[in-house]
């Protein structure tokens, strides 16, 4: 039984064969007729995009496709997909950086800017879980300007290698009883040690 020969057709010749090809296949384009609208299709296009008002009431609008790619929380629990505008308590200087990492695009590099907006744009990403923002910057490259900020940045927002990298600096330049309340509390005990 298991010997026998399978009486399945033999595979045909290794030759590519254009009749297994739908015959759209060959034409340039498409049939590129829009589906027919319905009172659903309209709502969904109606909720594509959702703006923003920062807290110097500028207004700036983002893809909801993007906004649900690359952010975990940047859409207000109290927004509803009927409300014309989300509320966000950032100044649109922030904002607008921040909006450059959502999104297929070029993100900004954030070279030249001061440690000050640098480190807005960082709480601002790490609140609303812009996760390309969070990988592409965070202020460690201000660890040598800037040491104790960088490391209480990296402890509140929980990046304990930049932690690290900054502990030996501010360990030798801060006065460590007037630190240690500024840390976490889960961080205070292994300071100390």
């Amino acid at each position: 039984m298991g010997n026998q020969a399978s009486s399945a057709v033999s595979p045909s010749s290794s030759r590519y064969q254009t009749s297994t090809l739908p015959e759209s296949f060959f034409t340039k384009y498409a049939d590129m007729t829009p589906p027919p609208y319905t009172q659903n299709s309209l709502d969904t296009r109606s909720s594509s995009n959702i703006v923003f008002r920062s807290s110097d009431e500028q207004y700036l609008s983002l893809s909801r496709r993007d906004v649900d790619a690359h952010t975990g929380a940047l859409i207000p629990w109290t927004w509803s997909p009927g409300g014309l505008v989300a509320d966000l308590p950032e100044p649109s200087t922030t904002l607008r950086t921040l909006f450059g990492f959502i999104g297929a695009r070029n993100h900004p590099t954030m070279l030249n800017e001061s440690f000050e907006s640098l480190a807005e744009v960082a709480k601002a990403a790490e609140k609303y879980q812009v996760f390309s923002a969070i990988n592409k910057f965070t202020p460690r490259s201000f660890g040598d300007r800037h040491p104790k900020l960088v490391l209480l940045y990296a402890a509140h927002n929980d990046h304990p290698h930049i932690f690290d990298e900054c502990a030996p600096r501010v360990i030798t330049s801060e006065n460590l009883e007037n630190f240690a309340p500024l840390l976490p509390e889960h961080l205070r005990l292994p300071w100390w040690r």
